[in-house]
């Protein structure tokens, strides 16, 4: 056995991971492995299901820097318990290249204050036995994995939560990997093991172990065995590498000035910042220092933060601040960049976090963490960095981000912050257009706080040693990139085969072509790049820009636009929204794009009216009665389970989040198909009533048998939270007879019934 990866098997095994879409499970298994079928997945949501162990079953973000609520299970146990006990298995095909995998996620292990608690996965045969196990001894800083043989890695606590999965073949070839959600780091152990070659009648289990007498336990999620195969590899391209400039001033290079603030009044300037009423008294400025605190709600043991956010949106540009830092258990501060919702990065935008200091508690008091999270076909894409501060972290530091059409980058004090992760090939803070995403859309500036959740809110302090704590700002600036400037970068206009449809079934080819105006220089054109949704599809280095694919799941499956976060959610092809737009980049380094063309993936199935009944035009369209047929043919919801049945028991056994008279939680790319009897030809007004606390571009787009026929646009409103108060309207022309009518949602909002009146 072997105690450093070799390159054969780092080339075959690298860093992606099985998705099991169909049950909304995942699960790594050995880097660049991906899934051929599931034996066993338990992803801990069915509170019904009958478990081995009897697992406690909690609800909890599944770090903090990715505040996706999950459900874990935790096992305790005084011997030993069975998290899948001891089962027969056949290991697959070694000829055509499937593993077995034996994966689950590690949340914590171990007791705060005294045993040593063993996750252990076995096989066992005739021919004796192999194990892998995950131990850790109370007050450790790391979990140490042994593998059979005397193969060891250790795992810092830090770094959890970790995706385990063990891999192995026929032929005796195995691979360890842990891949941290909190770092984004990957380790690894792989060998060759004859047991496996000798072995006909395999078990396998899975359990967690007392070893010293003192009760075990184990915080899990995403429970898998399945077979698996090397991934397939794609068209995706690299081309592009970040330049990495180890030192950044952008008032030296050229950047103008497009928006600061010295914080010296007497309050948050109203003119440049939004502050939300419920939190004053924690937002304020004095002394030349803006401050967001965290503090206890007055009479209760329960804290409370909140946020600053700019009035104005801005585009690509160095932002920079000088801060410090917070450091107490029960909250975290931030200074991030937000569209106000994490929805498609063409429509919505994105978010991107300059930094996030959660990790700054004990002990270790000097780590940061940076974090882009896009919006993928439903499920959230995230991935990060973390990186150490160079002195205490009493002190003041200025932080900056490089934000570019293909680059994001972090510097603090003007140096580059250096790290490496999973998911990238650089040795410093870097994300890119081709390997995470990118936007073509402004986005806000947002300071402050927010309070940690479970299990992340124990505070072991006495309220009044450090109650309240601030975020500090000395001050904030923001310069435009160059490229922003006008004429700086190619201008581009996207076209589509497919224009003035809406509506397009899977499998049909896409058709785009690219017109380029070089930028004033008169620099050549070096690449012109398509992209979906932020994410990179094609590329053509030559005219005419012409690109030509189909819309299918097994194409997608080849690009940027299927590849996972480090949450590593599956991302369904089925009836997604695409909004396509293209990017040319100069030999100058001016980047340019276009405007987005938005298409949906029409559902393969159809759906039928509500009880057997369409809804009557003119009249009252009743949300809640939207059509028969589930998921994918009668609408599409991006979470499962109707989160607003209970206490109103509308639906309970479908996905679609709403109300009889109501619509609720609405995320871009959703959408609910009625159908309807039109009484005649001519124009109806649609009177929508709606609500949003968000200030972004919200739209409902009408369409009518797969073409758009028209829509909504709109706002915040007056009040801070989804109460379907406010009215927009739309002047629609309808043909009589019995049509399909899909509400195709674009935003966040709530949505009420619909009265329709004829013009």
């Amino acid at each position: 056995m072997k105690k450093k990866v070799s390159k054969s098997m780092k080339n075959i095994l690298s860093a992606a991971g099985i998705a099991v879409a169909f049950l909304s499970v995942v699960a790594f298994a050995a880097p660049d492995l991906e899934l051929e079928d599931v034996i066993f997945a338990d992803n801990f949501e069915d509170r019904t299901v009958s478990r081995p162990g009897s697992p406690t079953l909690i609800d909890a973000d599944i770090s903090p820097g990715l505040q996706v609520q999950t459900r874990q299970g935790i096992y305790r146990t005084a011997t030993s318990v069975d998290l899948l006990p001891e089962t027969a298995r056949t290991l697959p095909d070694a000829g055509k290249g499937l593993y077995l995998t034996s994966a689950l996620r590690l949340y914590s292990i171990g007791q705060e204050n005294s045993g040593v608690s063993q996750l252990e996965t076995v096989f066992t045969s005739v021919a004796g036995r192999f194990r892998i196990g995950f131990r850790r001894q109370a007050g450790s800083n790391e979990v140490v994995c042994a593998v059979e043989g005397g193969e060891r890695m250790r795992i810092p606590v830090l770094a959890l939560p970790v995706d385990l999965a063990f891999s192995v073949s026929a032929k005796g070839d195995w691979v360890l990997s842990a891949t941290s959600l909190s770092d984004s780091s990957v380790r690894m152990l792989e060998g060759t093991n004859g047991f496996f070659t000798a072995s006909s009648d395999l078990t396998h289990r899975v359990s967690l172990t007392a070893l010293d007498g003192e009760p075990a336990k184990a915080t899990v999620d995403n429970l898998v065995l399945s077979r698996s195969r090397p991934a397939r590899k794609g068209g995706i391209d690299y081309a592009f590498r970040a330049t990495e400039l180890p030192e950044f001033d952008a008032k030296k290079a050229g950047w103008k000035l497009m928006f600061y603030d010295e914080f010296d009044g007497s309050d948050y300037d109203p003119a440049k910042w939004n502050v939300p009423e419920q939190i004053r008294r924690l937002a304020f400025v004095s002394n030349g220092i803006g401050y967001v605190q965290c503090d206890y709600k007055p009479g209760t043991t329960n804290l409370m933060t909140g946020y600053i956010a700019s009035k104005a949106s801005f585009g690509y540009g160095y932002y920079e601040a000088r801060v410090k830092f917070t450091t107490y258990n029960g909250w975290w501060s931030a200074i991030y960049l937000y569209s106000g919702a994490v929805g498609n990065p063409f429509i919505d935008g994105m978010e991107i976090d300059i930094y996030e200091d959660y990790y700054m508690r004990n002990p270790a008091r000097n780590t940061l963490d940076h974090n882009l999270h896009a919006n993928g076909a439903g499920p959230m894409k995230s991935w990060n960095y973390t990186t150490e501060i160079p002195g205490s972290y009493k002190d003041w530091y200025t932080i900056g981000c490089k934000w570019t059409p293909f680059e994001i980058s972090y510097y603090l004090n003007g140096k580059l912050m250096k790290s490496e992760s999973s998911h990238s090939p650089y040795k410093s803070a870097t994300f890119d257009a081709f390997r995470h995403a990118t936007t073509i859309m402004p986005l806000r500036i947002m300071f402050g706080g927010k309070v940690f959740t479970v299990p992340y809110g124990k505070h072991p302090y006495d309220p009044s040693e450090v109650m309240p704590e601030a975020q500090e700002i000395d001050w904030i600036r923001v310069y435009r990139w160059p490229g922003a400037e006008n004429g700086a970068s190619p201008e581009l206009t996207l076209h589509s085969a497919a224009e003035g449809r809406y509506s397009v079934p899977e499998g049909e080819m896409m058709k785009f072509s690219v017109d380029v105006k070089p930028a004033k220089s008169g620099a050549k054109i070096k690449a012109v790049h398509l992209f979906d949704s932020g994410y990179h599809l094609l590329t053509k280095r030559e005219p005419p820009y012409e690109f030509s694919f189909p819309l299918s799941d097994a194409f997608y499956k080849t690009t940027a636009w299927k590849r996972s976060g480090r949450g590593k959610e599956p991302h369904p092809f089925e009836g997604t929204l695409h909004a396509f737009a293209a990017f040319a980049e100069d030999e100058d380094g001016g980047v340019g794009h276009s405007a987005s063309s938005v298409v949906m993936l029409a559902p393969q199935k159809k759906s039928a009216p509500y009880r057997g009944v369409p809804q009557r035009i003119p009249g009252t369209i009743i949300v809640g009665h939207y059509d028969e047929g589930g998921q994918g043919a009668a609408y599409l919801d991006a979470t499962p389970q109707n989160h607003f049945a209970e206490g109103h028991g509308w639906r309970v056994d479908e996905d679609a989040d709403t109300t009889e008279h109501g619509i609720g939680s609405v995320e871009t790319g959703e959408w609910m198909n009625y159908t309807v009897e039109v009484a005649k030809d001519g124009e109806y007004e649609f009177d929508f009533l709606q609500g949003s606390p968000y200030d972004i571009r919200n739209r409902v787009n009408v369409v009518i048998d797969g073409t758009l026929a028209g829509g909504i646009e709109f706002g915040k409103h007056p009040w801070e939270d989804f109460r379907t108060a406010s009215h927009s309207k739309a002047r629609i022309r309808l043909t009589a007879g019995r049509h399909v009518l899909t509400l195709h949602f674009l935003g966040k909002f709530n949505l009420g019934d619909i009265v329709v009146k004829t013009l």
